[in-house]
């Protein structure tokens, strides 16, 4: 559970509720919330979790999109056990692009070539 901690504090995302956690800083992403229409979501399981928020942090230097990510190791047991709601089954990276279809698209075909490979990431 350390590790997460660590991921998250070294990437100056912090928990703003009793579940998700988010860049201190969200001006320096594509986002706004007035806009926001289509959210990305992307799931992990408890044994795969690292590679998929590793993979997500530096992929989205390039791609500075707006996120939320699941606060820890316990929410994300919680939210995939159903607990939190069936709804909520999955979750545990939801991505907020700016609503332009040809910025999406690019967006998609990349996450989908950086985790293909990947159990639990969709």
């Amino acid at each position: 559970m350390k590790e997460f901690d660590t991921i998250l504090k070294e990437n100056d995302i912090v928990a703003k509720n009793d579940y998700w956690a988010y860049p201190n800083n969200m001006k320096l992403y594509q986002y706004s919330s007035k806009k926001v229409g289509i959210k990305i979501h992307l799931s992990a399981t408890v044994l795969n979790y690292k590679v998929i928020v590793k993979r997500f942090l530096k992929w989205n230097i390039k791609y500075k999109v707006g996120f939320k990510v699941s606060k820890s190791l316990k929410v994300l047991e919680e939210l995939n056990s159903g607990v939190l709601g069936y709804s909520q089954t999955g979750k545990f990276l939801t991505l907020y692009p700016i609503q332009n279809s040809k910025y999406i698209n690019k967006i998609l075909i990349s996450l989908y070539k950086m985790y293909n490979d990947t159990r639990g990431a969709s």
